[in-house]
């Protein structure tokens, strides 16, 4: 379980289970290559290559590469 804190200034935590933070994205390569088999029992699908957690007060996006640092942040844009 971790935390990070947004630049909004919001605490974000996965240690909540189930929570509304953490995302399971899957690039379409990912995704094409779980379902090459014919068969799959959910326990064998693998988690994605990055996480990506979501700020629930300011809606940005924090993209983990596999050593678990953060490797993008994305704001949402006001219009």
């Amino acid at each position: 379980m971790a935390a990070i804190t947004c630049k909004c200034g919001n605490r974000i935590s996965n240690s909540e289970v189930p929570n509304d933070v953490e995302y399971h994205a899957y690039s379409d390569r990912e995704w094409n290559k779980i379902l090459e088999n014919d068969f799959i029992e959910t326990f064998k699908i693998p988690a994605p290559v990055n996480d990506v957690w979501k700020c629930n007060k300011c809606n940005r996006l924090y993209i983990f590469d596999q050593d678990g640092r953060v490797s993008k942040i994305y704001k949402v844009d006001s219009e």
